[in-house]
């Protein structure tokens, strides 16, 4: 398994918006100028940032004509949907789950709405056209069913020799374990309860093993993996976290951004999209 190393924004991004890190496609989508949404946004602009240079990586390796015209297909749409479509302005980035005002599908692209935890069944499974990147940023520790399962299906919507990019909390962050070590639950309180978010909480958060067992027992090929401290907040406690986790092995940051690839076979074309 491979990382990488000491934590920091592409250096493309910090050009395009010094200020936040974030780039400009952000700001011009509608909703975006909420503070509530902004403040989320900055949050999560490493996470973005290491998510768009992940995908770029994976359609380069792809053959043409799909490494020009990629289909992406976004799991849990959000923040990153108009920067996906804004990178790969040449292909589809099509949505799958619950819509997000700033992902709304506009000319040839189209979203699936659907609730992740109904595929826990395979009979159950919704048929989707075939893309040939799929990315699921922040939603596999909420599911309540089997991710195995999930992945599972996911692994039929890909072509062969397509990715999937996922990113998640680690659950083996240094925050989480000294949260254990004070006999605290690492992940928070239970939603519903004093203290819990008002959101959906996290059902069941992942190390970077648990992550690569779920991905080869879904049949998938595990490629490569990178742990970063995606989560940004300006403070001297953040700073403090950066430093000491820079020292310590990677599995001590906060998020893991990992990749896996269909296995290769004949790449087709799903007249879906024709």
């Amino acid at each position: 398994m491979r990382s990488r190393g000491r934590p920091q924004t592409p250096m493309s991004w910090r050009k395009r918006n010094p200020s936040s890190g974030l780039p400009a496609a952000i700001s011009h989508v509608d909703g975006a100028d909420d503070a509530a949404p902004a403040r989320y946004r900055r949050f999560h602009a490493t996470r973005y940032a290491v998510l768009l240079d992940t995908v770029t990586a994976r359609v380069a390796s792809l053959p043409d004509p799909a490494r020009e015209h990629p289909r992406i297909l976004d799991i849990g749409p959000g923040y990153q949907t108009p920067l996906l479509r804004e990178r790969f302005s040449r292909g589809i980035t099509n949505t799958v789950g619950f819509p997000h005002k700033v992902a709304a599908p506009t000319g040839r692209e189209r979203h699936f709405s659907l609730d992740l935890n109904e595929c826990g069944e395979r009979r159950r499974w919704p048929s989707l056209p075939r893309h040939h990147i799929v990315t699921m940023a922040e939603v596999i520790e909420h599911l309540t069913v089997s991710p195995v399962a999930v992945l599972q299906w996911i692994e039929e919507l890909l072509e062969p020799g397509g990715w999937l990019i996922l990113q998640t909390p680690n659950s083996l962050a240094l925050h989480r374990r000294l949260r254990m070590l004070g006999g605290r639950s690492p992940t928070g309180p239970v939603p519903g309860t004093a203290g819990a978010p008002g959101t959906r909480g996290h059902f069941r958060e992942h190390s970077i093993s648990d992550l690569v067992a779920i991905g080869e027992a879904a049949g998938f090929a595990y490629h490569a993996h990178e742990v970063r401290n995606h989560f940004r907040r300006d403070s001297f406690v953040a700073s403090a976290y950066d430093r000491v986790t820079s020292l310590l092995p990677p599995s001590f940051r906060q998020g893991i951004t990992i990749s896996y690839m269909k296995r290769p076979g004949p790449l087709e074309t799903d007249d879906r999209f024709e």
